[in-house]
C-alpha cells in the first residue's frame, strides 16, 4: 500500500473529537498541535496530542487501587537499603552479592546505587530467561553473577509486596480504548514497539501509520511557502551534503542558517536542528551560532548538577570528602552562580590559604589533621605577624565548615531539607541569584521534597545517608532550562522525528 500523506490522515480524524494522536515524543505532539490550530484556525485539546510513553499510562498500565507503582526513588531507597545490608553483611564474612558487588567493595557501595537501582525493572525478565536455561556448570544459572540478580530479584519482589508496591515493567493490564479513537503515528521509532504490537494491531480502536505508512507533506506554511525563486533551498531539498570534519559540517550549517535569517527568507521559528552526540558538538555549535548573531535555542536537558545552582551540591561533597582541600573550597567559593554574602571576606579567605599552603587535610597516625585549623592555631598561638584578620576568617571556615558537615551528614531527607536551608540562609543572598540559578536550584529541592514524602512512606529503608542519596538522585535527574527567547531548535537526534518545519537540518 502506498504511503499516505501526513495531513490526509490529521483531515481524516481531526473531527472526532474522540481521536487522540499518539507521537514517539512530546516533540511532535507539540509540533503538530500547533501546525493543526494554525491550519484549521480553530483551538485543539491539548490532551488530543500526546506521546507514546503517556499513551502506555492511559491505556496499558496496571491500575490497583491498593498499590502504589514503585518509581526511581523508592527503587533508589530499596538499593541503597539493600547495599547498606549487604556491607554489613560483608563486615562479618558472609556478603549477601558476590559479584554485583564485589566483597572487597562493599562499604563503598555509593557509587553502586544507581546501577543496582536501574536493573530492578529488568530483574523479572532476566530471571525468566535464565531459569529456562539448562543447569549445567556453565549455564547463567550457576554464573555468580545471575546468582546475585536472582537473590535481588527475591529481596525486590519481598519488598515490594511489603510495602504495597508493585513494578510496572513487571505487569501489564490489557489494552483500554477507554471509549477513544487512538491514532499511532510513526510508533515504531519508540524502542519497546515491538513489544507491544502484537496486541496493538488487533485493537478496532487503533489505527497505526508506521514510518513506511506516511509520506510527511510539506506542513502547513511550511517550504512551500518561500519563494520558490530561492535556489538556495531548491536546492538543498531533500539533499545530502557530505563533508570531510565536523567542524567543516557545523560551519556550513551556521553559514547558511545566518544567510538564510539575516535575508529574511526564514524565520528563526521556521528551522530546526538534529544532531546525533548533541552533548559533544552542540557548544561547538552554539559557538559559530553566536559569532553570527543567530540565536540557538538547544532542546535538550542535563542533569541538575551539571548546571548553575546544582553544582553547590557536587561542590559541598568534593569539600567533605576532599578534607576541605583548597581546591575544593575555592571551586564552591568562587562558583559564579552562587551569590555568596561576603566576597571580600571569601577573597581574603582564600589569599590566606594559598599564602599558607592550605592545601588538603592529611591523615597522621590515624588522627586526621585539619590544615586550615591547624595554620590558624600555630598563628595565634605564636602570635605570628600576618595582614589577615585571623578571627574574622577562623570563624568563617568554622561556620562554613559546620554547615557543611551539617548537610553532608544528615541523616534524613527531612532534616538535610533543614540544614539547607541554615545553610542558604547564613551564606547566601538570594536576592542576587540569578534566575536560571534560582530555577534550577529549586528544581532540587523540589526533588529533595519528593525524596522526603518517599522516605515517610520507606521509613524502614532508610540507611542514615541523606546526602549521598540527594546527590545520586539529582545526577540522573534532567532539567530542560526553559528560555523565553525564541531561537532556532536544536534536538538530539531522533526525538524531533516526525515534524515538518520549513527547513529541518539533520546532522
Amino acid at each position: 500500500m502506498a504511503p499516505k500523506p501526513l495531513l490526509d490522515i490529521f483531515k481524516t480524524h481531526i473531527d472526532d473529537r474522540s481521536a487522540v494522536f499518539v507521537f514517539p515524543s512530546a516533540v511532535p505532539a507539540h509540533f503538530w498541535l500547533r501546525q493543526l490550530c494554525e491550519m484549521y484556525r480553530k483551538p485543539l485539546a491539548l490532551e488530543r496530542f500526546i506521546a507514546w510513553d503517556e499513551f502506555k499510562e492511559h491505556c496499558l498500565s496496571l491500575y490497583e487501587p491498593d498499590q502504589k507503582p514503585a518509581n526511581s526513588l523508592s527503587r533508589m531507597l530499596f538499593a541503597s537499603h539493600i547495599l547498606e545490608e549487604n556491607a554489613q553483611d560483608a563486615r562479618a564474612g558472609s556478603p549477601l552479592f558476590k559479584e554485583l558487588l564485589p566483597p572487597e567493595h562493599a562499604s563503598d557501595y555509593a557509587p553502586f546505587i544507581s546501577h543496582v537501582g536501574q536493573i530492578l525493572p529488568s530483574l523479572q525478565t532476566i530471571i525468566e530467561r535464565t531459569g529456562t536455561q539448562t543447569f549445567t556448570s556453565d549455564s547463567p544459572s550457576h554464573d555468580p553473577y545471575f546468582m546475585d540478580l536472582r537473590s535481588l530479584y527475591h529481596r525486590y519482589r519481598d519488598f515490594l509486596v511489603s510495602h504495597g508496591l508493585y513494578e510496572p515493567d513487571w505487569v501489564r493490564s490489557p489494552f483500554s480504548s477507554q471509549g477513544k479513537t487512538w491514532v499511532l503515528l510513526f510508533p515504531d521509532l519508540a524502542d519497546d514497539w515491538v513489544a507491544y504490537a502484537p496486541e496493538l494491531s488487533q485493537a478496532p480502536s487503533v489505527h497505526i501509520y508506521t514510518v513506511q505508512d506516511i509520506q510527511i507533506d510539506e506542513s502547513p506554511g511550511g517550504a512551500a511557502a518561500v519563494p520558490v525563486q530561492e535556489p538556495l533551498l531548491k536546492m538543498l531539498n531533500r539533499r545530502l551534503l557530505q563533508f570531510s570534519s565536523v567542524r567543516e559540517e557545523i560551519r556550513y550549517v551556521a553559514n547558511l542558517l545566518a544567510y538564510l535569517v539575516h535575508n529574511k527568507l526564514l524565520g528563526v521559528v521556521d528551522i530546526a536542528l538534529s544532531i546525533p552526540d548533541l552533548e559533544h558538538y552542540g557548544e561547538a555549535l552554539l559557538l559559530e551560532c553566536r559569532l553570527r548573531s543567530l540565536p540557538v535555542s538547544i532542546r535538550q536537558g542535563k542533569a541538575i548538577t551539571d548546571q548553575s545552582g546544582g553544582r553547590l551540591f557536587s561542590h559541598l561533597q568534593d569539600c567533605y570528602q576532599s578534607r576541605w582541600s583548597y581546591r575544593a573550597i575555592k571551586n564552591l567559593l568562587t562558583d559564579r552562580a552562587l551569590p555568596w554574602k561576603d566576597m571580600k571576606l571569601i577573597e581574603q579567605f582564600l589569599s590566606f590559604g594559598l599564602t599558607y599552603r592550605c592545601l588538603s587535610g592529611y591523615e597522621i597516625s590515624g588522627r586526621v589533621v585539619d590544615v586550615w585549623e591547624e595554620t590558624f592555631t600555630r598563628l595565634l598561638e605564636q602570635k605570628i605577624g600576618t595582614p589577615y584578620a585571623l578571627i574574622n576568617l577562623k570563624q568563617f571556615y568554622r561556620q562554613l565548615k559546620r554547615d557543611i558537615v551539617d548537610i553532608v551528614t544528615a541523616n534524613s531527607f527531612e532534616t538535610l531539607q533543614a540544614k539547607l536551608m541554615y545553610f542558604t540562609g547564613n551564606h547566601f543572598d538570594r536576592s542576587r541569584m540569578s534566575e536560571e540559578t534560582d530555577r534550577v536550584y529549586a528544581r532540587a529541592i523540589e526533588e529533595l521534597g519528593r525524596l522526603i514524602e518517599t522516605e515517610k512512606y520507606l521509613a524502614d529503608c532508610s540507611t542514615g545517608r541523606a546526602f549521598p542519596l540527594l546527590l545520586t538522585h539529582l545526577k540522573n535527574t534532567t532539567y530542560v532550562h526553559q528560555s523565553e527567547d525564541q531561537g532556532i531548535a536544536v534536538y538530539p537526534y531522533r526525538v524531533a522525528a516526525g515534524i515538518a518545519p520549513k527547513l529541518h537540518i539533520i546532522m
